[in-house]
């Protein structure tokens, strides 16, 4: 909880910080020639997702330089900490070894971590949907003591001293680019962007090849997307969330509050957003805080209603669903792995 006060106490600050800063890289800009990076990322917007939430062309040059940040332990305090010690690509970017994050020095990171796939499309970040510029939030991280524990000017020196990191951040953002926390930030970001998801069982069988899934995770299909199930009331589109945030009666009595220390309004309390389903079943536990580590222990909660709650959502009833219909939505909900995603070497360190 304390960890929680420090981040929303620390969090408008930080933001003038890095606005101040880009404001100082556009005015001190001289008219020094500049590595012009030519080489453009393909990024593709997947049939059906929607559009992503930058508006900037990602080059090969900065991919790369992001992709080498991400699992660099150096720009953390004592090199004790990468972006990729949390966020494993096998288990699509995120950890299953426990039901909280642990950062520098074991610090518990007080929710679940959640996965990084498609988040370049996605409308807000975090459970709470506190999140809503990923560049911000990268650059908090690196000074934040929960993360990396660093001092901006101690990446800035490590960078520049190493020959590698400083020509890979003058081919990203130019000849005259020093490799300033911001720069850093940036860069990871834009890796983070291209980390897209859309080529499991499931999409593959959308696309027309109907051998992609077997009958019984059909059944689980016609199930989820049924009127009586209703997954999609909240698990909908492409990416399997509406972005927005529930209570879904996990507890009788919630110690994290949710979304309301977002907005400060009541109707908030206990809300979480709505995670996406895809590559669901690798990445156990689930929920905010990690509750249940099978998909059968979630449903069941489902199944049931939730436990009863003040403000719980009033889409939550009873599913009165058997075994066999729960496996077949498990079935089903493991065809959302995309193993592609999950083992391509183009995303490795």
């Amino acid at each position: 909880f304390l960890n929680l006060c420090y981040y929303l106490s620390v969090k408008n600050m930080k933001k003038i910080i890095y606005i101040l800063l880009l404001i100082s890289l556009v005015s001190c800009k001289t008219d020094t020639t500049e590595i012009q990076p030519v080489e453009l990322i393909p990024f593709y917007v997947p049939t059906g997702f929607p559009q992503p939430n930058f508006d900037h062309k990602i080059t090969q040059e900065r991919f790369e330089l992001g992709r080498a940040l991400f699992y660099e332990n150096r720009i953390a305090k004592e090199n004790k900490i990468a972006c990729a010690t949390c966020h494993i690509q096998k288990n699509a970017f995120t950890t299953i070894t426990s039901s909280i994050g642990f950062g520098f020095n074991g610090e518990p990171t007080i929710r679940n971590i959640l996965p990084l796939q498609n988040i370049a499309f996605y409308e807000n970040f975090l459970w709470d949907g506190g999140g809503h510029n990923l560049e911000e939030m990268l650059y908090d991280d690196l000074t934040s003591p929960v993360f990396f524990n660093n001092d901006t000017l101690k990446i800035l020196e490590f960078l520049e001293n190493d020959s590698i990191y400083n020509k890979m951040f003058k081919s990203a953002f130019g000849n005259d680019a020093r490799p300033h926390a911001y720069l850093v930030a940036k860069a990871i970001a834009d890796f983070v962007r291209c980390l897209i998801s859309d080529n499991s069982k499931y999409d593959r069988y959308k696309k027309g090849d109907k051998s992609a899934m077997n009958a019984f995770e059909i059944q689980g299909m016609n199930l989820f997307f049924s009127d009586s199930v209703n997954c999609t009331s909240c698990h909908s589109g492409p990416l399997f969330s509406d972005f927005k945030f529930h209570n879904t009666g996990v507890y009788t009595h919630y110690w994290d509050r949710g979304r309301y220390y977002v907005t400060n309004e009541d109707v908030d309390r206990y809300k979480f957003r709505t995670s996406s389903l895809r590559n669901i079943a690798k990445t156990p536990p689930y929920l905010h805080d990690g509750q249940w580590y099978t998909l059968e222990e979630v449903i069941n909660n489902y199944n049931i209603g939730g436990k009863h709650i003040m403000a719980k959502d009033p889409l939550m009833r009873p599913l009165n669903l058997n075994d066999n219909q729960i496996k077949a939505l498990i079935a089903f909900l493991n065809t959302l792995t995309d193993d592609e995603f999950i083992n391509n070497k183009k995303f490795s360190k």
